[in-house]
Order: C-alpha cells, then sequence, then structure tokens
C-alpha cells in the first residue's frame, strides 16, 4: 500500500520540551519560552514523531478516557500550534510499501 500527499506534522525540531504539572513547557535557542496547556500539551507530547491528524486523533483517544478528540479542533489546535512556530506540517506525508 502506498500512502503519499498526506498531510503529517510533527514538532519544530528547535524546541526541547519538560512537562511539568500537565503543562508543555518549551525551549528555544535564543531564549525563547512556551507554554503549552490542555489540548495544546497533550497534542505536543503525542506528537514525538510525525503523524497525521487522524493518528494524533487516535493515540489521543487511547491515551485519555476513551473519547476521541473532534478532528476539526485538532486542527485549529495544530494551526495555532504552527502561528507560534511549535509545530509545522510536512507535505507529501511519508511513502511505505507493504506486499
Amino acid at each position: 500500500m502506498q500512502v503519499s500527499g498526506v498531510v503529517m506534522w510533527r514538532r519544530r525540531p528547535e524546541w526541547v520540551h519538560r512537562v511539568v504539572m500537565g503543562d508543555a513547557m518549551l525551549a528555544a535557542p535564543g531564549g525563547e519560552r512556551r507554554t503549552l496547556q490542555g489540548l495544546a500539551a497533550a497534542i505536543w507530547v503525542v506528537l514525538d514523531e510525525p503523524l497525521t491528524v487522524e493518528e494524533l486523533t487516535e493515540d489521543l483517544r487511547m491515551l485519555g478516557d476513551g473519547t476521541a478528540p473532534d478532528p476539526a479542533v485538532m486542527v485549529e489546535a495544530l494551526e495555532l500550534m504552527e502561528h507560534h512556530g511549535v509545530v509545522e506540517q510536512l507535505d507529501g506525508g511519508r511513502s511505505c510499501t507493504s506486499e
């Protein structure tokens, strides 16, 4: 099966983080800092490798109470996080072949 043209999201590599009391505390070179809370913190923690919105939603469902977040809300959160420079889209996604 070939998977291509899928939008995937990833953490921007310049950010390092620490989770403190449910918040993700981010720092970048030059002293820039961000604090992520709620859904944004959960997305950051799960996004340890590039994932699609669907994969992120499923991972958060499994980690939570079994209720999946609304994909539209996930996209809105990711776009806000992208606006603040902590995540980015990878166009073209990944290619995988299975026989």
